[in-house]
């Protein structure tokens, strides 16, 4: 098991080296645009069971990761992404040594699925066969490096303002409702999060250096940070479409479709 960022399969073999539109993978029967809509939804969906079973963000952060790395390789048409949810945040809670019972877990994802999804069922026997499948997928590499540390780090080297980092901190959060830690290292994620905070708050640090210039005081490669606050951006840009809602319920409606209890 790695202990740093660098000597890890994270790095070795989950950061891929083209970034897609779509950040989960689907067949003929579901598009690109559908994909990233669901992209977005599940992770909040993972996110909403996390609060319900009271999980460590980063247990959640984690879930969300093993969730989107297995649609790298599989489709949302041939692998439920409702049990694998379930799935996905069942192992991550083993990982981060917060075990969950089964029987409590699916109950919780029956309830924050019924409204959107009332014939859509999940089993617990569904789940542990999907975990099995989780796992082969993942070629049972479960350690995941985020970038909450890098992030904390920053800031405190920088003396910057507290403000900063609770803004920060929630840019973070939202971009597990993109693919970016599938193609960049998580102290990138951090720096961009650092970067898109100081444009909102423009906050300057304790000794009065500002964001940018402590950036231009780092050895860092700006035109990646701005390649990684695109991505985010355009996850705002979405969520601000006046259409946004609509788009997603017929996104919803297709996934339901091919999964729904006649």
């Amino acid at each position: 098991m790695a202990g740093n960022f660098w000597a890890s399969s994270q790095r070795d073999v989950w950061l891929l080296e083209t970034a897609s539109e779509a950040d989960l993978g689907v067949g003929d029967s579901l598009d690109a645009t559908v994909a990233t809509l669901l992209g977005i939804y599940f992770p909040q969906k993972i996110q909403e069971l996390g609060k319900r079973l009271h999980l460590p963000q980063v247990v959640i952060a984690t879930a969300i990761v093993y969730f989107k790395r297995f649609y790298t390789r599989h489709t949302l048409e041939t692998v439920s992404p409702f049990t694998m949810l379930a799935a996905a945040v069942f192992v991550a809670c083993k990982v981060d040594e917060c075990p969950q019972k089964l029987a409590s877990l699916v109950k919780q994802v029956t309830e924050i699925l019924k409204s959107s999804f009332p014939r859509v069922t999940v089993t617990a026997e569904d789940v542990a066969t999907t975990e099995i499948s989780l796992l082969a997928t993942l070629e049972y590499s479960l350690v995941v490096f985020h970038p909450y540390t890098a992030l904390k780090d920053y800031v405190a080297d920088a003396g910057l303002a507290d403000e900063l980092l609770e803004t920060a901190w929630y840019i973070v959060n939202d971009s597990y409702c993109t693919a970016v830690f599938l193609y960049f290292p998580p102290y990138l994620i951090a720096l961009a999060a650092i970067y898109m905070a100081g444009a909102i708050n423009r906050a300057e640090s304790s000794n009065s250096i500002s964001v940018a210039e402590w950036f231009g005081s780092m050895m860092v490669d700006m035109a990646e940070v701005h390649t990684v606050a695109a991505h985010l951006v355009t996850l705002y840009d979405t969520w601000s479409l006046p259409t946004y809602d609509a788009d997603l319920q017929r996104a919803k409606q297709r996934i339901d479709a091919i999964y729904r209890v006649p």
